[in-house]
């Protein structure tokens, strides 16, 4: 199935199909890891739900996510160095 990357905000997003998330249990709220298995191949694996995180854990992810939206340029530029 082709789909095509979108830019949402300064990321990039792909839409996943409904029928691939239903069979992949994916929901909004995974939290999925990707790797690169070969150049242009990614593979995903779906870590847990965002609904079996515990409270310490979505602080956490909440901070680090404000964190990287609020400084994307500065981390971007440095990616380069």
């Amino acid at each position: 199935m082709t789909q095509k990357v979108i830019k949402v905000g300064s990321s990039l997003a792909v839409v996943i199909p409904k029928e691939i998330a239903q069979k992949n249990n994916i929901k909004a709220g995974s939290i999925v890891d990707f790797t690169e298995a070969k150049k242009g191949q990614l593979v995903y694996t779906t870590l847990k739900t965002s609904s079996t995180l515990n409270n310490e854990q979505t602080k956490v992810a909440n901070i680090a996510m404000d964190f990287i939206n609020r400084y994307r340029k500065d981390l971007e530029a440095l990616k380069d160095k």
